[in-house]
């Protein structure tokens, strides 16, 4: 009896599960919501599409991603419940069912206004990652449809059908380029070896395609996109969100960088620099004001606008406070946090205090440099009128003037 015939019966059973309706499709299997009657729950039923099950290379592909998945105990993580023998008909994961979008469904670009919603989301897959291969598993496939966030809030990650667990039973697939174009790091490309680095690099696809809507290696077809991705070129994202402060431009290049060396070393590292970046706003639980963002996505961004703004206004003033050296980068956060709320009251006001900084600086240089002309001058017209025994002393008086004016 194959797959199909099965699935047509009028039970619609696989094993101990009751099939419901379909809640998903892709290139490896059909995804149901079914009722395990042994446990009386229901769960998400990944079912092998009948020409994968039937060959034998595929089916130790599916259930390592049982096996390795199954390992797994994080909250950013998709749970495993039970996965098909090697006596089952089918091939088959029972995983917890998510009532919620996959991260593909659930952004809008409206949200780009507000980088920091991506940040705070990718720091808990970041956390993920790093649950995930310090048990020794790369996922391979990261990419928005691969994340789905739950009715708590509460973003999990998902689908391990491409992982490679990092010990001596790992399955290689040689001459077979895994993974989704847009996302995928240049040393899987080129077929060299790679280790957790490439999940960094997909992580920071995700974290520039929350940031500015964009994909960073986007092409009119997956050859050029690759192509684009082998090169290192992408558009830095404060050009496409000027939001985007410099700070998480920086983040998202290293995790985007061509050669892993110049990535972050592990996604922990990932995560405490999208958290620092955070908290230099002031939002320093990013789980929890996600999920107020999620419960309540409009009042949240009503309520943002105001609040970034006084935390970079905040940062302005330390920094402006420093002297000169920090003028520049106060202005520079002065203009973001004007762009979250430009009647901002602060903001105005410490861009006024250091222009008249300036202004005063300005006009003492402006004195200073005419001063010392006169001098010269004076100076000059001594030198005519003495004679050749009296000009040493003269050009000592020259030197002595120009310290005196650049006292002043």
């Amino acid at each position: 009896m194959t797959i199909r015939d099965s699935l047509s019966m009028d039970s619609r059973t696989v094993d101990s599960y009751q099939l419901g309706e379909e809640i998903g499709r892709g290139g490896m299997a059909v995804v149901y919501r079914a009722r395990d009657r042994n446990l009386e729950r229901d769960v998400a039923l990944k079912v092998l599409h009948e020409h994968i099950a039937q060959d034998p290379d595929n089916r130790e592909r599916f259930v390592r991603e049982a096996r390795a998945v199954a390992r797994l105990h994080h909250r950013n993580i998709i749970q495993i419940y039970g996965f098909s023998g090697p006596d089952s008909d089918f091939g088959y994961i029972a995983a917890e069912l998510i009532d919620g979008p996959t991260l593909r469904q659930f952004f809008r670009q409206a949200y780009v206004a507000y980088p920091e919603i991506g940040v705070m989301l990718c720091a808990q897959i970041a956390d993920a990652l790093e649950h995930a291969h310090g048990e020794g598993v790369l996922h391979r496939d990261i990419k928005p449809e691969n994340v789905m966030i739950g009715a708590d809030g509460v973003p999990r990650l998902m689908d391990f059908g491409l992982a490679r667990v990092l010990d001596a039973q790992s399955v290689t697939l040689t001459g077979s380029l895994l993974g989704s174009p847009a996302h995928m790091a240049p040393e899987i490309i080129e077929g060299r070896e790679y280790d957790r680095r490439v999940d960094i690099f997909s992580l920071g696809t995700i974290l520039y395609y929350l940031c500015t809507g964009h994909l960073p290696f986007e092409g009119t077809n997956p050859a050029t996109v690759l192509n684009r991705i082998l090169k290192g070129d992408f558009t830095p994202p404060e050009q496409h969100n000027p939001h985007v402060l410099r700070g998480l431009g920086l983040i998202i290049a290293r995790t985007l960088a061509r050669d892993p060396a110049q990535r972050y070393a592990t996604a922990g590292e990932v995560s405490r620099a999208l958290r620092a970046y955070l908290g230099q706003l002031g939002i320093e639980r990013a789980e929890e004001e996600f999920q107020r963002f999620y419960a309540a996505p409009d009042d949240w961004m009503a309520g943002a606008g105001p609040r970034l703004a006084r935390a970079l206004t905040r940062r302005a003033a330390e920094r402006a406070a420093e002297g000169r050296s920090g003028w520049a980068t106060a202005l520079a956060l002065c203009d973001r946090a004007l762009l979250y709320e430009p009647q901002s009251e602060a903001a105005l006001a410490l861009v006024a205090g250091l222009a008249r900084d300036q202004r005063r600086r300005q006009k003492a240089a402006w004195l200073v440099a005419l001063a010392m002309v006169l001098v010269v001058v004076a100076a000059i017209t001594a030198v005519v009128g003495a004679g050749q025994r009296d000009r040493a002393r003269v050009a000592g008086a020259i030197s002595a003037a120009q310290a005196s004016a650049a006292r002043a």
